[in-house]
């Protein structure tokens, strides 16, 4: 179940890195955006505990330098899990294999120590 669960906060951390890396880009500001989606119907619990941008949240690891809450690494094995639960019962999980190869990518270059919301770094130009 913990690799299940982890694949979901997986795929909704990098679902939230790309669209700020994306508001970012188009100018907006980062903290008024982070209050719309905290208001709206993309509000969700890494949104609010681990929004990948300084500022918007004084607690989550962005604004503390990356402290991990949950490092990079832990969530690599477990998205590593997953998919290896997924090729065992015949299930694709086009989604979590994506997820489980960016953050592999991402811990190999040296950043597992660092929280996973971190990942960020990866996606933003």
């Amino acid at each position: 179940a913990k690799a299940c669960h982890n694949m979901i906060c997986g795929i909704t951390a990098l679902g939230v890195c790309e669209a700020f890396a994306l508001a970012d880009a188009l100018e907006l500001d980062l903290d008024r955006f982070f209050r719309l989606c905290s208001g709206a119907a993309a509000q969700s619990w890494i949104l609010e505990n681990r929004c990948p941008v300084p500022g918007p949240a004084p607690d989550a690891p962005a604004s503390n330098d990356y402290a991990p809450g949950f490092a990079a690494r832990l969530m690599a094995k477990d998205l590593g899990l997953a998919q290896q639960a997924a090729v065992g019962s015949g299930q694709q999980t086009e989604f979590g294999a994506a997820a489980a190869r960016r953050f592999r990518k991402f811990v190999e270059s040296g950043a597992g120590d660092l929280d996973f919301s971190a990942i960020y770094r990866s996606i933003h130009n």
